[in-house]
């Protein structure tokens, strides 16, 4: 239940381990929140980062490097700036267990996608597992594609087979504003 400015600083408004950040308003700095793991991020409004593009900033509102046990769910989010992404997963290391439920991906033009949960990095060596993507809005905006490149950056098709990229991954229930299907990338 708090409003966060975080400024103008190369870094996030909040960030760590073992966050709950529930009904807030978080803004500024080049990431609203930067998660290693275990954290909830449940009715929250996420935006207008500090645009930090002309300095070769890659800005987010939720991004994780690596780590566990994410719920990110009933959150709006509108990145600014050189953004990769509204809700982004870089594999630095092994991303496992990321509940993404019941968002809103507001559309922007200074984003590259919507929404990256995808191993399809080739200089990152973690594995990308079970993801649920699930019952998100994707606003098309004047592209019909949310970001400048499309809605999603990959997509790793389920497996059952653990320690693998994709592994009991689940895409589900996902739509555009105007409530057609957003198929599986």
């Amino acid at each position: 239940d708090s409003t966060v400015n975080g400024g103008s600083d190369h870094s996030q408004t909040v960030g760590g381990d073992n966050l709950v950040v529930l009904r807030s308003n978080l803004y500024g700095d080049q990431h609203e929140i930067h998660c290693g793991s275990n954290c909830d991020v449940e009715n929250d409004w996420l935006h207008d980062n500090y645009n930090g593009a002309s300095l070769g900033w890659h800005e987010n509102s939720f991004i994780s490097n690596g780590g566990s046990n994410f719920t990110i769910k009933h959150n709006s989010n509108y990145c600014v700036g050189g953004c990769t992404s509204d809700i982004t997963f870089i594999p630095d290391g092994d991303i496992t267990g990321a509940t993404v439920d019941k968002n809103l991906f507001v559309a922007t033009i200074y984003a590259s996608f919507c929404l990256y949960p995808s191993s399809n990095h080739p200089a990152k060596p973690g594995i990308v597992s079970q993801m649920a993507i699930t019952n998100n809005v994707f606003q098309k905006g004047a592209n019909n594609q949310c970001a400048v490149y499309g809605p999603v950056y990959g997509w790793d098709q389920p497996t059952t087979t653990p320690g693998t990229d994709g592994y009991l991954n689940i895409w589900s229930g996902n739509v555009w504003d105007d409530g057609s299907v957003l198929k599986s990338p």
